[in-house]
Order: structure tokens, then sequence, then C-alpha cells
């Protein structure tokens, strides 16, 4: 996902001579929110059979939903928390709502990152194009199954398939990051090679695997086994590696997509060499687990000294950097977790955020059965939402997982001091003004490490003074270390 336009630097940042400077960036607040995902509305033009809402077209909210002034009153709230935060604008399904743009505008204005969570279904060339003017940066399109009967089925609705691969290529055309989603289940746990060469094909700069939380319509889905999980983020590990730099195969349009489904019968695409295309190519997307702080585990097993192994985001995100705003103004710490902590049409986004007695106890996580005990609880922890769906208790054990405590000797292992999510930027070096606006369009909550990653490489060359020109010498780097934060990074061709 691209990173925000320069909005400090102002229109002589890159002109005349570079004056160093010791702080190149500030930072937000230690206990600034880092990502919100707004449910605008109920309303769908689908009905997914695992909605956690649940949406749908018989789900008509809007006469309860926050009108246009109460949603700007809420973005500038979150503005105040945090100016640069990144706040996914979902559903049901948003384009349903005639003020998204309006929205969109008003939250980019102050410097957020938006991203559209959309099926899709409704997304054309002029739609992608107002998205883009309005300021969103990045279109989520969920595509669950790698062919159209499949998704289909899975999204209550005919024709959906071939409906969001056309979008996807809208999304692109109109110059926006396309993130594709997924959630896993049945009908797909044996197609995960063919759903990941799917999004890439489709010119995806990110792929979100979600693993199913058993709430709303979710209830009535059949989960995986705890191994069937730990199976499946195995699978997508080695996926992440084989996609990170890329794959040989093509970007294909939405005719070629219907076309190849309708060809190999069974699933798209059905290549037998799928994987070892993979390897082949010269950029990547960045393959991912959602509601699986497992994956954590996952990386360390393989390699502890990955960046990914190493990264602390306090595991489960609901309620510590991340939390939901439903249609009516509820907040919440996550779309899958429906515990109200108060509404904000009635109270300020900041007092909530700050001071809720829910968000205080998942940021203090004391945690209970095997998540308590486990040496990954600080890197990982569980999903809480996925305890609160079994047990009726956010703090409790995720039932989940596969993993039995003590196979590390017991003690809790500790992320790196210099890799945390969000961590504030501590800068050493001098910054030129340009490369100070370069390190602005970066996303806040991984702007400390970029700056630490670029400041020891400066270090290793002998400079003091961090340049324009050096950070363009080291953005492949950075890319791989990352997941490709910079904007204007090495991308595959279009």
């Amino acid at each position: 996902m691209s990173a925000q336009e320069d909005r400090a630097a102002g229109p002589n940042a890159t002109s005349g001579p570079s004056a160093p400077a010791s702080q190149p960036v500030e930072a937000p607040a230690a206990d600034a929110v880092a990502v919100v995902s707004w449910n605008l509305t109920r309303r769908c033009n689908l009905r997914c059979v695992h909605c956690y809402l649940p949406a749908g077209k018989e789900n008509d909210s809007s006469h309860a939903e926050l009108d246009t002034a109460e949603l700007f009153r809420v973005a500038d709230g979150i503005a105040e928390v945090n100016p640069e935060a990144l706040v996914i604008l979902t559903g049901g399904e948003p384009l349903l709502r005639p003020d998204l743009f309006e929205l969109a505008r008003r939250l980019s204005g102050h410097g957020m990152l938006v991203v559209l969570g959309s099926n899709g279904v409704g997304i054309d060339d002029g739609v992608a194009r107002r998205l883009a003017e309005s300021g969103v940066k990045g279109v989520g399109l969920s595509l669950d199954a790698p062919a159209a009967a499949e998704h289909d089925l899975f999204r209550g609705r005919g024709g959906a398939f071939e409906a969001t691969v056309r979008g996807a290529e809208a999304v692109r055309a109109a110059g926006l990051d396309l993130l594709v989603q997924a959630s896993l289940a049945r009908h797909n746990v044996d197609r995960l090679p063919e759903m990941v060469d799917l999004a890439w094909r489709l010119g995806a700069k990110v792929f979100n695997l979600y693993f199913l939380v058993r709430t709303g319509r979710g209830r009535d889905v059949e989960a995986l086994s705890p191994a069937e999980n730990d199976a499946a983020l195995q699978r997508l590990y080695e996926l992440q590696h084989r996609y990170r730099r890329g794959s040989a195969t093509t970007t294909i349009t939405a005719a070629a997509a219907t076309t190849k489904g309708a060809a190999v019968g069974a699933g798209f695409p059905a290549y037998a060499d799928v994987e070892a295309a993979a390897f082949r190519a010269s950029d990547g997307m960045l393959v991912h687990a959602k509601c699986a702080p497992q994956f954590r585990r996952i990386v360390f097993e393989a390699d502890p000294g990955s960046a990914l192994g190493r990264t602390f985001t306090g595991g489960c995100p609901a309620g510590q950097n991340y939390c939901r705003i439903d249609p009516e103004g509820d907040l919440t710490p996550c779309p899958f977790m429906p515990l109200s902590v108060g509404n904000l049409r009635r109270e300020r986004f900041a007092d909530l955020w700050r001071g809720a007695p829910l968000f205080r106890q998942l940021r203090e996580r004391r945690l209970g059965g095997r998540c308590g005990e486990c040496e990954f609880s600080l890197l990982c922890g569980g999903c809480r939402c996925k305890a609160y769906a079994a047990t009726g208790d956010p703090l409790g054990e995720d039932p989940s997982c596969d993993y039995q405590p003590g196979r590390y000797g017991g003690r809790v292992l500790q992320p790196a001091a210099d890799a945390a999510y969000s961590a504030p930027v501590a800068p050493t070096l001098d910054w030129t003004a340009e490369a100070r606006a370069k390190l602005a369009r970066v996303p806040f909550f991984v702007r400390g490490m970029v700056t630490r990653g670029v400041e020891g490489a400066a270090r290793e060359r002998g400079a003091t003074l961090v340049t324009a020109a050096l950070l363009d010498e080291l953005r492949a780097r950075m890319s791989e270390r990352t997941g490709r934060v910079f904007p204007g990074g090495p991308g595959r061709a279009q």
C-alpha cells in the first residue's frame, strides 16, 4: 500500500539548497491510535455467509447510521488523537453511502491514510477515479476463492467474482493500490497457492488472509481445527517468501480471468507450476495473515532473526493500536468483538480511546489459559476476538491455536527493543529537507523502523547526513525489510 502524499513539506520542499536538520519527522504520541476500521453501513449488495456485522440487502440501517455531520465530527475526533492514522472505510458495502467521498476527503485532508474495504462489485472506472480524487490511497477487495462458482456461493450472489475482478482492474487503472482479502474456510483451505497467485496476477500489492472469527453469520460457518489453522499459517509463510520478490506470471484482465476460470473448470488458475513460477520474478507482493497473531510464532520458528518475527506489535491489535466504529457510532476494540466502550454520538473519540476500561485491560494483557502461559505472549498473545467468541472473555485463551506452551523453555520471548510497531522516531543523524519530505510520506506506524534502518545503513557507509539520494539508493533494500513502505519504490510493471 503506498504512503500518504507529502503533507508537511510544502510546495518548495524539494527546491533550492537542502538544509540539514536533526529532527526529521515528529511521531504521534505513544498512545495514538494507529488503525481505525469504520463500518459506515450495514447495507450491502451481497449476503456473505461469514459476515460478522451481519450485513445484507435486508439490513437497512440507514435510519440509525451516523449522518454526514456526525461522520465529520468523528473524523475530526480521530485526527485529534492521530492525524496520521490509517482509516479503513468499510461496511456492509461503503459505496452505498452517498457521502463516502466527502468523508474520505475530510479524513485525507487531516493527513490520514484512507483505504476502502469493498466487495468491489460496484467499482467501475468512474467510481475508482472519484475515490482517488477524494484522497483514498488503496482499495481492499474480497476474493474468497480462485474460481467464480465457489466465490459467488460464499458471497451469496452470482456474477460477484467477475464483477470484483473488473473492480480490481478499475482500481489499478485509477492509480490506487490494490489489496486482495480472502477469508479462510473449508472451501478454500486447500487452494491457497491459487488464491495468492490470483491476487498477484490482478496486480495486488498485498494479499491478506483472514482466519475466521465465529461471530455474526460466521457462527454458522464450520471452523477449521487448530491443526488445520497451523498448517495454513505454515503454507502462508512459504507463499510469503515466494511472492516477496514476485512471480513471473503476468497481470490478467477480467475477461481473461473469466475465460481461464471456465477453461480449467475446477479453479482459477489451476497451473501445475504456480509455486515454481512464483520464484522467478523481480518484484513482490506482501502475503500476510489477519486475525491469526500466531503467524509471528510461525515466522519466528522458521527464522528467529527475521524482521517480521522480531517486530513487536503487542500481538492482536484489538484495543491496543486498533479499534472499530460501527454504523451507529459505537466504538469497539475490533469489528470481530462487538463490545461497545461508548458511543461517539455522545462521547469524544479521544476520551474513549484513552480511558475506556476495556481498552486498558486489552493493553495490560493479563491473559488467561495457554495464552497467559505461552512464551509467545508478547509476540502473539492469541486473537482476543476468538477468545471472546468462544468463552465470552476477551482476555481468555484463543481456542484456534495448536501450540502448547513450553517448547522453548517457558520463558517469554522478548521482541527486539528497536523494532517496535509505531515506536516514536528517535533520529540521531541529520536529514536534508528533501529526505525529511520523503520520510513524511511513510506511514507513521513504520516510520521509526524505517528511520533506524536508513540511519544504520548510512553509518555503515560512513555518512553523517541522510539525503534524498541515499534514500533512493536504499529503497529496494528497505522494501524487502519493511513491506514496501517507501512510496515510489520498486514495483512490477503495470
